[in-house]
């Protein structure tokens, strides 16, 4: 196994010989340009988070699709060829329409654990996600103490009498 540099200087070899012999650069640059990953991230406010979200029954997610070239560079998707599914609709469902970048929102129904899945029609990936749902604490006492009534039946407590 090379190290970096050692991996960086057979490389720049490969490109000179490819180069001396005319052959299209182009073409290798394409295939290397090609997606080879895709992956979902989760934004929650300004934090993103990736293929794992936690949400309580009601709340929202966005759900971006992200596509890596072999060389680990972001691939410029076409939003429309983005299609997105949920396994289980009645714990997580994706909206019906993309948002232009190619996003959905995803929405907590009920709890339990279910996954969503991106795919890209053209390039043919497609990635996979959890989201778990908490289950609903509905809400209730917080303490607890006894009462008690009027007392009924027998004679009637007194005031006891003083003697001198």
């Amino acid at each position: 196994m090379f190290d970096d540099k050692r991996s960086q200087e057979l490389l720049e070899e490969i490109v000179r010989e490819l180069r001396v012999n005319n052959v299209l650069l182009y073409k290798i640059k394409e295939i290397v340009n090609q997606p080879k990953v895709m992956a979902i991230k989760f934004r929650q406010g300004d934090i993103m988070s990736a293929a794992a979200v936690t949400l309580n029954v009601g709340q929202t997610v966005q759900a971006i699709p992200v596509e890596n070239n072999a060389d680990g560079s972001v691939f410029v998707f076409n939003p429309a060829n983005i299609v997105w599914s949920a396994q289980n609709p009645a714990i997580a469902s994706v909206a019906a329409a993309n948002n232009p970048d190619g996003s959905t929102v995803v929405t907590a129904v009920g709890p339990g654990v279910a996954q969503i899945g991106v795919a890209d029609t053209v390039t043919g990936l497609s990635a996979v996600a959890t989201v778990t749902v908490n289950p609903v604490t509905p809400p209730g006492p917080t303490s607890m103490s006894i009462q008690f009534g009027t007392p009924s039946g027998g004679p009637t407590p007194t005031t006891a009498a003083v003697k001198k």
